[in-house]
């Protein structure tokens, strides 16, 4: 298995392992748990989508937010997660396995700014609310999962691919994800200060808003 003469080892060693129709329907188990997390990350992208969408932040905010009375969900919001996804599957494999890559890291840094964010409420005074408290232990789970997070982007992002140089093709797959992430948080920036969509924000959607909705529905119904 580790000669390097299986083109696919996995499934070798799965076979060798359960058997031809074992590894079969573990094959098809492992399927199943990939369409399960494609459904899940979709959905959740539909909802950022919408709801960004929904409170004018993002462009195309009209026909991204708008519900269809039919089917009771956005029809712009889901094609546009799924139609972008599935263009990206038609790039060639080295691309779609670089754009893979800076997805994972994207994941890994969306969720250190909710960690690095509780870090600085707690510097500020913040006291978590809540029947289950970690009490003193809190700072230090911070800490941790911050060091932790922080340490898989690093190594996540700044990768060795085989004979890696400086220059060229290497270059670029050694350094692709952190100058891609950065490219990412300048645009950001640059539209968050720009537009400044947080001013668009519906008032019952702020964080010191009114829990009252307004006369007016949230999103365009069709």
């Amino acid at each position: 298995m580790i000669t390097g003469e299986n083109a696919n080892p996995i499934v070798g060693v799965i076979d060798a392992s359960l058997g031809h129709w074992g590894g079969k329907l573990a094959l098809g188990m492992v399927v199943i748990a990939f369409v399960s997390c494609t459904l899940a990350i979709q959905a959740a992208a539909i909802r950022l989508i919408f709801s960004y969408a929904r409170d004018g932040m993002i462009f195309g905010s009209r026909p991204l937010s708008t519900v269809s009375e039919r089917f009771h969900m956005p029809p712009g919001a889901v094609l546009v997660a799924a139609v972008i996804p599935a263009a990206i599957t038609l790039m060639p494999t080295a691309t779609v396995a670089r754009i893979i890559t800076f997805a994972v890291v994207g994941i890994y840094i969306s969720f250190q700014i909710v960690v690095l964010g509780a870090v600085i409420a707690r510097a500020r005074g913040w006291k978590p609310s809540g029947a289950y408290q970690l009490g003193s232990n809190g700072w230090l789970v911070n800490a941790a999962a911050l060091a932790y997070g922080v340490a898989a982007i690093v190594i996540l992002s700044i990768k060795s691919p085989h004979g890696a140089g400086f220059w060229g093709s290497l270059f670029l797959d050694r350094w692709l994800v952190p100058i891609s992430a950065a490219v990412v948080a300048v645009v950001g920036l640059v539209y968050l200060f720009a537009a400044n969509p947080k001013s668009k924000i519906r008032e019952d959607a702020r964080a010191d808003g009114s829990p009252e909705p307004p006369e007016s529905a949230p999103a365009t119904v069709t």
